[in-house]
């Protein structure tokens, strides 16, 4: 028995009973849902009695869960089926106890007859033949056990890739879950690629499908024309899923790149301009040619030259490739311009550059860069020139020449000025003469220096008379004979220095001394130096009146030893040294001592005695 109709002659006859007559069917290759079942059965009953009927019970199995039941009540059969019925039993299977039917069990059909009566005959059921072609039909469709997920429409670029990311889920275990892509139509060329081909998924849980369909154009002739549709496919053994999407070449996925190379950064002098040169090279993937509308801004403002537009509507600018014999790219010149005496020092420019061909399609994309320039800004001759042309505008001068007519006008000022202040430093209120102004003098001479004091102006004038010395000297007295002088017009006086050497004045000495005369009320003074040093000097030290006490002592006493250091020499002695020696052992020194010529100084020194013979040593330096 089957839904396919018969084509046999020959009819099978089997009786029915109480005990259900079994006819099984063919397993499914995956789980269904069935939505409704009718099995139209040739069942014969011949009666004997007009009265007589059974009830014949017919349940839809799937292995051995029962899916659903019907039950008819026939009378017998009329005298024109003598052989067997005209029309079919139809039973309706419509509540389904359980509407899923598996795969790994068959569809069962049992048929029996209740209440048949008690002189009746027997039941039969006539199939296998065209003239009693007894069938079971199901109504079924996929189960959702199986899910593919959402699959969306994609549109790529002329030799672009399209890439999904598919996720299937199955609601019972799969060991194997076949995947396939179909094509269903298609206009150009295409690839399609996907992993993996099964998958293995447990209760509940997904797995991953990647799909590449890649447009494999040559141009951009692609565009709006090539387009691929797509099947995928999910088969399990619990359940089948499938997605359709699509696949075109469209403007709309174009990825849009632009390369700028960047200058190096110029230095540019005020007053004058600089060139910077951009390359541009359209990176667009797709084939797409383009036109650039360019926008280039200063930081401060300069003025800035450039073209605002790369390629036409005729001529846009093609896809840059290194491979070309001549690889398309534009050369874009943006020239600054500095002003005069500008006190910016650097300038960022920003280039920025937009896509053309995006903007038609509500894609913008643009890309930008900066470059720094460094300005050499005005010297400070330049500054004071600025300055002086300023100026020169202001008091109404003009044309190139007026900061140079103004700055040469101050200079003869200037000049002026400066002679007359040379002028006026030169001149002098008093003269200072000295025919002899070095002296060499022995330390009991003294050095007389005669002075002229000359008054060069028309007045009677006034001087106060004073003495410097420029260092510290203490082995001198300086003096002069007059501390102040009256002297007439044009007239002039003597006075004397006398510069004596003291008892402290040392070997090889020598002074300075600056005599000094000032007009009285007068800034400016007058003055002339004198130099004085010794000759024939000599330092003579001698040792006198050495006396130790106690003069009888022993080990480790403390002796103290005195004597006289006596300067018997022309000059002082100083910064002498005394050591005191025992044994050849030095116990005590008395240092930086000063002694005047003809002085003496009265030392004391203390020593520890040793075990035996002391002998002194006293060592002058």
């Amino acid at each position: 028995m089957n839904e396919i109709k018969s084509t046999d002659s020959k009819t099978i006859r089997t009786t029915l009973s109480n005990e259900p007559v079994t006819f099984k069917g063919d397993s499914f290759v995956r789980n269904m849902i069935i939505e409704n079942a009718t099995a139209e059965l040739y069942v014969y009953y011949p009666k004997i009695l007009p009265i007589q009927s059974i009830e014949i019970n017919v349940t839809l199995k799937n292995g051995d869960t029962i899916i659903a039941s019907d039950t008819k009540e026939i009378g017998g059969s009329g005298l024109n089926e003598i052989l067997g019925p005209n029309s079919p039993t139809v039973f309706y299977f419509e509540k389904f106890k359980e509407n899923q039917i598996w795969y790994d069990e068959d569809i069962v059909l049992e048929i029996s007859a209740s209440n048949k009566p008690a002189l009746s005959l027997k039941p039969l059921i006539n199939y296998n033949s065209i003239n009693y072609p007894s069938s079971l039909v199901l109504k079924y469709q996929e189960t959702d056990n199986v899910k593919i997920g959402e699959v969306k429409d994609k549109p790529v670029y002329a030799s672009g890739s399209a890439e999904y990311f598919i996720n299937v889920t199955s609601r019972y275990r799969e060991d194997k879950i076949n995947i396939t892509v179909e094509e269903q139509e298609s206009v150009g060329n295409w690839t399609i690629y996907y992993y993996p081909k099964s998958v293995n998924i447990g209760e509940n849980g997904s797995a991953a499908i990647h799909l590449f369909v890649n447009s494999t154009a040559k141009d951009d002739s692609a565009y709006n024309r090539d387009k691929i549709d797509l099947l995928i496919n999910a088969t399990g053994k619990t359940g089948f899923s499938s997605k359709s999407t699509n696949v075109s070449v469209s403007f709309e996925a174009v990825e849009y790149n632009i390369e700028i190379i960047t200058p190096d950064g110029l230095k540019i002098k005020h007053g004058s301009e600089g060139t910077y040169q951009f390359i541009v090279r359209n990176r667009n993937k797709g084939f797409i040619a383009d036109n650039y509308i360019i926008e280039v801004t200063s930081e401060h403002n300069l003025s800035l030259s450039y073209n605002t537009y790369i390629g036409t509507k005729s001529k846009p600018l093609d896809v840059y490739n290194k491979e070309d014999d001549e690889p398309a790219e534009a050369i874009l010149n943006v020239t600054v311009f500095v002003p005069w005496y500008t006190d910016v020092s650097s300038d960022v420019l920003t280039f920025n550059i937009s896509s053309q061909h995006s903007l038609n399609y509500l894609n913008e994309y643009y890309n930008e860069t900066n470059v720094t320039t460094k300005i050499v800004t005005p010297n400070i001759l330049e500054s004071v020139y600025k300055l002086f042309d300023s100026a020169a505008q202001k008091i109404g001068l003009s044309g190139w020449y007026a900061g140079w007519t103004l700055i040469g006008t101050i200079l003869v000022l200037l000049l002026i000025i400066v002679i007359f202040l040379v002028l006026l430093k030169r001149r002098k209120f008093v003269e200072l003469i000295c025919l002899e102004r070095i002296k060499e003098i022995k330390p009991d001479e003294k050095a007389e220096y005669e002075i002229t004091i000359k008054n060069p102006c028309k007045n009677v004038l006034t001087y106060e008379l004073k003495t410097m010395i420029n260092s510290s000297v203490e082995g001198f007295d300086v003096s002069l004979d007059t501390t102040q002088a009256i002297i007439e017009s044009k007239q002039s006086t003597k006075i004397k220095l006398i510069v004596k050497p003291t008892d402290y004045v040392k070997k090889d000495d020598w002074i300075e001394v600056k005599v000094i005369a000032k007009a009285l009320n007068k800034k400016k003074p007058g003055k002339i130096s004198t130099v004085t040093t010794i000759k024939d000097s000599e330092t003579k030290l001698h040792i006198s009146s050495v006396f130790h006490w106690p003069r009888v002592f022993k080990k480790d006493d403390r002796v103290e030893t005195s004597f006289k250091l006596v300067n018997k020499g022309d000059v002082s002695a100083r910064n002498i040294n005394v050591i005191l020696y025992v044994n050849d052992e030095e116990k005590n020194k008395v240092e930086d001592i000063t002694i005047p010529r003809g002085g003496y100084a009265d030392i004391s020194i203390p020593w520890i005695a040793v075990k035996g013979k002391n002998e002194v040593y006293i060592v002058v330096k």
